[in-house]
């Protein structure tokens, strides 16, 4: 994986994103494959959803912790940019059915990788409605 990564706020090309994430695995869902279950305004980050939509969690958690801290932060970044798409599909009348397109899977996951990147970001034991995380230990008393 390269080293010097494009601007973090910013979507990288599928190119990009390839050579700061890895070579998706043989078998691996394409963007091409997703698009056709993606609604319109998420069609620009179906990329990453195929990059990071990893269903098995154990695998997620490798692949976060296998690349820079910049395809970590981009990927934050891109999911708060699309939050509101993100929500208006993932908690609508898809998320009720009985089975789950590829891409739902795919952006679900996505986004799952997006909050565990954020919970590594804070540390243990933070919850965001907790405010800052405590300076020191005797902030816990």
């Amino acid at each position: 994986m390269q080293t010097n990564a494009p601007p973090i706020e910013s979507i990288w090309s599928f190119s990009e994103l390839r050579a700061h994430v890895g070579l998706p695995l043989e078998g691996a869902i394409t963007p091409d494959r997703l698009s056709e279950g993606t609604p319109p305004d998420l069609l620009g980050i179906v990329h990453y959803a195929a990059a990071w939509g990893i269903s098995d969690d154990g695998y997620r958690s490798d692949l976060l912790s296998a690349v820079g801290t910049a395809a970590r932060k981009n990927l934050q970044w891109v999911v708060r940019q699309y939050d509101d798409p993100l929500d208006g599909w993932l908690a609508g009348p898809d998320s009720t059915g009985a089975r789950f397109s590829e891409a739902y899977v795919a952006f679900s996951c996505m986004r799952m990788a997006a909050d565990e990147a954020q919970a590594a970001t804070l540390g243990p034991l933070h919850r965001p409605s907790d405010g800052p995380p405590p300076s020191s230990g005797e902030d816990l008393l």
